[in-house]
């Protein structure tokens, strides 16, 4: 049995998707067919594309889309379209294959992101791709027991209120109008993964630590040589800085690579040549182990007494700065979309953000804070009046019910903060 959905242009009665959901699948080709003949049809000018699951099909579209989870883009090899190379788009990618809540670990965190940007990066590069739409932008309500178990997709670069996580860096980097500037890492002892990524649409990125200058870092064109803006990778946290323990410069080498070492395996379980390097620094400084294991602690980068900021340059200049590692309170930001709700005719709905942020204005992305809400006047609260923060996010949303002034009371923390708010109405619709 099949069933066909049409939907048309509201101005016009052109045909702007054509849906065919296939309960008896013994012939996709004659569905396809049929498909984009009725689509042609019904509006000639317009171009049609074909989303495809699985390899093989027949190509009766104008546009061949394809979707494509794996980790290598398959069609870069032949498909049986009739052509020899058929330029395609990736209709799907990621998402399904590699969900990820926001408050998921960071090495889960950033291999989402560097997924994201491995597939903009081939995209960019290949020449038969035309295009790719990631499975999907943002999280969604799913099934009984499908998604996480929650009955929730975790497949979008944003959580469920559109607020992003990690992976939304991916794109932010390559496409925002102004200076950006997202790190991977807070520098937690317990989630840092060895590597400070800094995604950035700037030319350059300095670490300072304190207020000493720890080093300029550069784009990782390298590896990927046709993003517009490839990630930053931050992987020296000491700098010049251990010459001012008395090394000899050799000894400040050995040091640095027995510092690098220890951030990613301990002291403990270094390989052969790290305790090669080990075994000369402490010969030649006269230390033991309780010594270096103390000196190596200072000059982690998840040390207590290490406060980093990292500031983004474009043509020379300083345009964005992050800090990292000195923030140690923590504080509810309240985000409305306006403080005025303007009504054109019925009602309107503005959603009001909150993130929960250290003093430097990092993410806690693992705060989970439970919030209380109240409302007076001219609007209420849709939804729930209570909910926990996700990741240190959360959102509400805040209907009109009539004209005039209105506030909206968030009790998080034991604190209470008051958004005040305006309704609005252009004009009352007759009944």
């Amino acid at each position: 049995m099949i069933s066909e959905t049409v939907l048309r242009d509201r101005n016009s009665p052109s045909v702007i998707a054509w849906g065919v959901r296939v309960n008896n699948s013994r012939d996709f080709d004659e569905l396809y067919f049929k498909a984009n003949k009725a689509a042609k049809d019904a509006d000639p000018t317009r171009q049609t594309l074909g989303a495809r699951n699985f390899m093989g099909s027949r190509m009766y579209e104008d546009i061949f889309g394809y979707n494509d989870y794996s980790e290598k883009r398959t069609l870069s090899r032949l498909v049986k379209t009739g052509k020899l190379f058929v330029p395609y788009i990736i209709t799907e990618h990621t998402g399904k294959n590699f969900p990820t809540k926001p408050y998921d670990n960071e090495s889960r965190r950033i291999e989402h992101t560097f997924r994201h940007l491995r597939v903009i990066e081939e995209t960019l590069k290949s020449r038969k791709i035309s295009g790719a739409i990631g499975m999907s932008f943002a999280d969604f309500d799913a099934a009984r027991k499908l998604g996480s178990g929650d009955s929730a997709n975790y497949y979008g670069v944003t959580d469920i209120f559109r607020m992003p996580k990690t992976a939304a860096a991916a794109y932010s980097s390559q496409f925002a109008k102004k200076p950006y500037l997202t790190l991977s890492s807070t520098l937690a002892p317990d989630e840092f993964s060895g590597r400070l990524y800094a995604f950035t649409n700037c030319d350059c990125v300095k670490l300072y630590r304190g207020e000493t200058e720890i080093g300029t870092f550069m784009p990782d064109r390298k590896t990927f040589k046709y993003l517009p803006h490839p990630p930053v990778i931050i992987d020296d946290f000491a700098g010049d800085l251990a010459q001012s323990e008395g090394f000899t410069p050799f000894q400040a080498k050995l040091f640095k690579r027995l510092l690098k070492a220890a951030r990613v395996k301990g002291l403990l379980n270094l390989g052969f040549v790290d305790k090669i390097a080990y075994t000369l620094l402490k010969s030649g400084l006269k230390m033991n182990f309780d010594d270096i294991s103390e000196l190596v602690d200072r000059y982690l980068p998840t040390s207590k007494m290490s406060a980093f900021t990292v500031e983004g340059f474009i043509g020379g200049e300083c345009v964005i700065k992050k800090s990292l590692g000195c923030g140690k309170g923590k504080r509810l930001n309240i985000r409305p979309e306006s403080d005025k709700i303007v009504c054109s005719k019925s009602y309107e709905v503005i959603k009001v953000e909150l993130t929960m942020t250290d003093d430097d204005g990092n993410v806690l992305g693992y705060d989970f804070s439970p919030v209380f809400l109240g409302r007076e006047g001219a609007v209420e609260i849709v939804g729930p009046e209570s909910f926990s923060l996700s990741a240190g996010r959360g959102a509400f949303y805040v209907k009109s019910l009539i004209g005039g002034g209105g506030s909206v009371t968030v009790v998080c923390n034991g604190e209470t903060e008051i958004l005040d708010l305006e309704v609005i109405y252009e004009s009352v619709e007759r009944l």
